[in-house]
């Protein structure tokens, strides 16, 4: 009967963030999986980079949460200024959850993607090699990243 009276509620947004930073955690399990590790942070113990990149008009810090050293696949936060970066790929893809802020997401594979505004509890899965920039709408947005395998970004090259 507990259970009949909840599913009546309307989930919040950070409900919906929680669900799916759930998911993408269970992702980055199946992904890190031969190199079995428990972590758990708090939400204070989360500490971004002291070197921020500054990529187009937003700057980006990120919090590395885990990495498999065999397979490079790796999990972390993504924090951004508001702004946009630049168009740029990755070798792998990566599954991307916003978890505080407002963003859009372009993708050359999906062009009209960045009308869309992408809220806390939204989710992408980006492919490698495929051309992509993030903008974060809002004063600061934090994503959660899941990449497939090794995570440096390259820019298009320019003639």
């Amino acid at each position: 009967m507990a259970v009949e009276n909840e599913i009546r509620f309307r989930p919040t947004k950070e409900m919906v963030a929680g669900a799916a930073c759930l998911l993408l955690a269970s992702i980055a399990a199946a992904v890190v999986a031969e190199t079995r590790q428990d972590i758990i942070l708090g939400v204070k113990e989360i500490r971004y980079d002291d070197a921020p990149l500054h990529q187009g008009t937003t700057v980006i810090t990120a919090a590395s949460l885990r990495t498999d050293p065999v397979t490079g696949a790796r999990a972390f936060m993504a924090r951004f200024t508001k702004g946009s970066n630049i168009s740029h790929t990755h070798p792998d893809g990566y599954h991307g959850v916003v978890v505080k802020g407002t963003m859009s997401h372009w993708s050359a594979g999906f062009p009209n993607a960045e009308t869309k505004r992408l809220e806390p509890g939204s989710y992408w899965y980006q492919p490698g090699g495929e051309l992509h920039r993030e903008e974060c709408l809002s004063d600061e947005c934090i994503l959660f990243v899941v990449h497939d395998g090794v995570t440096a970004a390259t820019p298009p090259a320019t003639k």
